[in-house]
């Protein structure tokens, strides 16, 4: 449970181990005259706490975990994130969790930041980071069709169909935003169609014009993309009465926009 030092320079120095009262004997090798005294040894005590991550930022509408650990005075780590009281500076920003099962959770409130402080109770002893709730990110992207038809020539080199076409964007914090001239279009096969983007009625739209079908089954994928994140919205346009016979009927795989 403890040890004790005869070395030069060091002579006298109790190290310790387990917990116990060993008793200290100083001894003159001359006479045989000792000194006895009784060291108690004590469970380690806390000597500080770690709060991770450090400094991170969240995006609206998330959450974030946090963990406290204690290390005490035999270099030894534990997990306190049970057992600490979380606090946060500015729950206009976030608030964080103390209930069984979600201490150090914090959840977003509003753009800002925030000191997230996590206290041993017994001891005083906490430690600190700061949060930043940040703006929403862009979680996913759903097309949107307006106004789709398609018209029968006669002939497979001039059927065409078009369509007005629209991506929304949801965000972490279930915000849509129309970012249809955000992001990067695209139809395949591209030498069956063309897409432009229009700001005239019925609006900012992307046009899309399908041309020269194939007399059944055709269909023609579309994708937008955002350039920022590479998060992908996609629906397929069915158009499978091409070459005379289809009556004008188009079967849109995009969602009708409301």
């Amino acid at each position: 449970m403890a040890t004790i030092s005869n070395a030069a320079g060091s002579k006298g120095l109790a190290s310790t181990g387990g917990t116990g009262t060993p008793t200290i004997t100083a001894t003159d090798a001359a006479s045989g005259i000792y000194g006895t005294t009784v060291l108690t040894v004590t469970p380690a005590t806390l000597v500080s706490i770690a709060v991770t991550p450090t400094d991170p930022s969240m995006p609206k509408g998330t959450s974030k975990q946090f963990t406290a650990t204690g290390t005490y005075t035999d270099s030894t780590t534990q997990s306190l994130t049970a057992s600490v009281t979380w606090s946060s500076s500015d729950v206009g920003a976030a608030t964080i969790s103390n209930a069984a099962g979600s201490n150090g959770l914090a959840t977003w409130v509003a753009l800002g930041t925030t000191t997230i402080t996590a206290t041993d109770a017994g001891s005083g002893i906490y430690g600190t980071t700061v949060l930043t709730v940040a703006p929403a990110n862009l979680v996913s992207i759903t097309l949107y069709n307006w106004q789709g038809s398609c018209t029968s020539t006669g002939s497979y080199a001039t059927d065409y169909c078009d369509a007005y076409l629209y991506a929304y964007g949801t965000y972490t914090d279930s915000t849509t935003m129309d970012i249809t001239s955000i992001v990067s279009w695209t139809a395949q096969p591209s030498g069956l169609n063309s897409l432009s983007y229009r700001t005239s009625y019925p609006g900012p739209a992307e046009y899309i014009n399908v041309k020269k079908g194939y007399s059944s089954n055709y269909s023609n994928p579309i994708k937008a993309t955002d350039p920022a994140t590479g998060i992908l919205g996609s629906c397929t346009m069915a158009a499978p009465c091409f070459g005379g016979g289809c009556g004008g009927t188009i079967s849109w795989g995009c969602s009708v926009k409301p």
